[in-house]
């Protein structure tokens, strides 16, 4: 027989290299009272649906824009959000119980106790006609924690038997777990500065990282990004979209530095921080390391080849890429996931990651 409940719903998840939204209808069967807590779980289908190009140009400026602006676009994302999710359901067929929404993240300053996303969850609920879980991040901020990464609940409850997890989306953050302790922290800009690059070129991404592959890394400019004071940060940390733009961004723009070496550099020095992460604060080695990839970034060839011979100087230690549903949805099952847990009133937000002082079940209902 059959215990715990089952939870069906959709997950959201906007990233900040504005490649798309992605949306996963998911389900999970939660009993609170087994060890495994998500006894089993399923990613019954799903997609990446493209970002109107004025909307990439409002979400790029919203951050320098008025209280007005991001009011309206607040509103209006949600309605949008909720018409396509509409239109989700109709091509799949399926009846939610609930939508999980991320929102688009315009400010992340949980030093100042604020991380806001929009994407008006009230708006959602009333244009999809379905309730809607959103404002994951606020309860943990509120309680003196980063509000993220929020990944760890998936690499926890949904992908046991790794020792690492890396997730490479605009920013790349990784998790695992030490002495019975799960850490999680971003280590630095990922597909917002390749992108960014590769918009040089007059292409959306660096297909396989082929152009990085035909660079060199830069040294001056390798060792001016490892100097910034984020790198040297111990975690708890996590990454506001205005420093990359404000820190980062400004130093790939040096012009004077051929595309494919910058390029390469933005390569090298995400493997670089990838592996100072599993050697300075990970666990240590006991047997073969197994490092979990997913994102966007998973499908740029000479990243993982890079990231795979950077950690390998620490011992026995290899890159795993899950199925390719996993690798582009994992952030979209992830929402799903906090949901679910939302729903059950289990927390969802995990201190021990966040610094916050509890764990919290985070997220606003709209019915």
């Amino acid at each position: 027989m059959e215990n715990g409940a089952w939870y069906e719903g959709l997950g959201l998840m906007s990233g900040s290299s504005l490649d798309g939204l992605d949306i996963a209808w998911c389900r999970f069967r939660i009993d609170p009272n087994s060890d495994a807590v998500v006894e089993e779980w399923e990613l019954k289908a799903a997609e990446t649906l493209p970002i109107p190009e004025d909307w990439k140009k409002r979400l790029r400026d919203l951050p320098e824009g008025s209280a007005r602006d991001l009011a309206l676009a607040h509103g209006e994302l949600g309605r949008l959000w909720g018409m396509q999710c509409l239109d989700f359901m109709k091509r799949h067929g399926c009846k939610p119980g609930f939508i999980a929404s991320h929102g688009h993240t315009i400010f992340h300053w949980p030093e100042k106790g604020v991380s806001t996303q929009i994407g008006s969850g009230a708006a959602l609920a009333a244009a999809s006609g379905v309730q809607v879980v959103c404002d994951f991040r606020s309860a943990d901020v509120a309680l003196g924690g980063q509000g993220a990464p929020v990944a760890p609940l998936a690499d926890r409850y949904l992908f046991p038997g790794y020792d690492f997890y890396l997730n490479i989306g605009g920013i790349a953050n990784i998790s695992f777990r030490k002495n019975g302790t799960w850490t999680a922290f971003d280590l630095g800009p990922a597909n917002q500065v390749l992108n960014e690059l590769s918009s040089e070129a007059g292409m959306e991404f660096d297909r396989g990282g082929r152009m990085a592959a035909a660079g060199k890394p830069d040294q001056g400019l390798l060792d001016q990004l490892n100097a910034l004071p984020f790198f040297r940060q111990a975690p708890p940390k996590s990454l506001d979209n205005g420093w990359v733009r404000r820190e980062v961004l400004p130093l790939y723009r040096n012009k004077n530095i051929p595309l494919t070496d910058r390029l390469c550099t933005a390569v090298e020095q995400l493997a670089f921080q990838t592996a100072r992460a599993l050697r300075e604060w990970g666990p240590e080695p006991n047997g073969p390391v197994r490092l979990f990839a997913s994102g966007g970034g998973a499908y740029n060839d000479f990243l993982i080849e890079r990231i795979q011979s950077h950690i390998s100087t620490i011992g026995k230690a290899a890159v795993f890429l899950p199925d390719r549903m996993v690798i582009e949805f994992k952030e979209a099952l992830l929402m799903g996931l906090m949901g679910a847990f939302r729903l059950a009133g289990l927390p969802n937000c995990m201190a021990e990651v966040t610094g916050a002082s509890r764990d919290s079940v985070g997220g606003a209902v709209y019915l």
